[in-house]
């Protein structure tokens, strides 16, 4: 246990903010972004991946070595989606999901290594998170225009629902349950960001780079040093607190930007697993981890969860930090931390 006695009192004081709070926004970015050293050379790219925008910025002792690696960066993002989208026909997870034979021979070294991890957090989180939830966005249509459906739709869904503790090896030598289907969007962007820094770490001349993935950020060498903002939950434009961790990945989970009301209901983009029932919340959660798959994976777990549960996993995990952020009518948002973060937040 990692338990700190500031980061308990901070814990303990937010709990009841979190009750009754409105709706949230919250954005995580990139600060001190002071000029590079004159004798180094920074290219910033704007591209797309995974349905999602995706900013490179690489320092390098010249321009054509930042050019080089921030295209390797991509292309390892790129081949991360080829792999797992299964917004594709072709992806190795789309195949599995069809139940395609073969599926040893079609499924890379990479792509098993990243379902074994990702059912390790199904485990270690009791299903919070879990990689067979596509029937869940298939059946609220997460993918279109959202859809509320019948109790009986929802019961036979949540009685196909495979236990937390499936092994991935089962399923890619049985094939899925009928109606279950591997769902890549928990995972696969910090597992792309995985295998990106990889590439700029691999790449000799590379200084230090920052990769924002949809909101996710990645950050490799001197850009480890920068502080990361965290908006107000009632101002996405006012930074409320900026955190001071040389973790290299950072994800975000909230429905400030996804969430919809269908029906006059809200429908958050986020399933809860365990119950098939959609996570109305509004917090947000911050994980900084050592692996974008980690940090992807557990802040929709802690999401799931919510504050007091979450904390306390995240005490007990080793190198993962986590700020829940709730939204309130002071001027200073509501916040409670793991202890490695109490003393690095600094209130704007």
């Amino acid at each position: 246990m990692r338990a700190a006695s500031q980061a308990v009192t901070l814990a303990r004081r937010a709990k009841g903010a979190f009750l009754g709070s409105g709706a949230l926004a919250l954005a995580a970015c990139a600060a001190n972004r002071a000029g590079p050293n004159p004798e180094h050379a920074t290219i910033v790219r704007t591209l797309a991946a995974m349905g999602a925008p995706l900013t490179l910025e690489v320092t390098a002792v010249d321009r054509p070595t930042a050019l080089r690696a921030s295209e390797l960066a991509y292309r390892a993002i790129r081949d991360t989606e080829a792999r797992l989208s299964t917004w594709r026909t072709d992806s190795e997870l789309a195949r599995l999901n069809r139940g395609e034979p073969d599926r040893e021979q079609f499924l890379g070294e990479d792509t098993l290594e990243e379902l074994d991890r990702a059912f390790g957090w199904a485990r270690q989180t009791g299903g919070a998170f879990h990689p067979l939830s596509g029937h869940w966005v298939d059946l609220y249509d997460l993918r279109g225009a959202g859809r509320w459906p019948s109790p009986g739709a929802h019961a036979a869904a949540l009685a196909a629902m495979p236990p937390a503790e499936t092994d991935p090896a089962q399923l890619v030598s049985a094939g899925l349950p009928d109606g279950i289907r591997l769902e890549e969007g928990a995972f696969a962007k910090g597992a792309a960001l995985d295998l990106a820094l990889k590439a700029l770490a691999e790449t000799p001349g590379v200084h230090g780079a920052l990769l924002d993935f949809g909101g996710e950020l990645a950050r490799f060498g001197s850009a480890r040093e920068r502080e990361v903002p965290v908006a107000a939950a009632e101002d996405r434009g006012r930074v409320a607190f900026a955190l001071q961790s040389d973790a290299p990945h950072v994800a975000v989970t909230s429905n400030a930007v996804r969430g919809r009301t269908v029906d006059g209901r809200p429908l958050g983009h986020v399933i809860d697993p365990r119950s098939g029932l959609p996570v109305n919340a509004n917090f947000s959660v911050t994980v900084l981890a050592q692996s974008g798959l980690d940090a992807d994976a557990l802040s929709t777990a802690l999401f799931v969860l919510g504050p007091e549960a979450g904390l306390a996993l995240v005490e007990s995990l080793p190198g993962i930090e986590a700020l829940f952020l709730s939204p309130s009518t002071a001027r200073q948002p509501a916040w409670s931390t793991s202890s490695g973060l109490s003393s690095a937040l600094l209130p704007q």
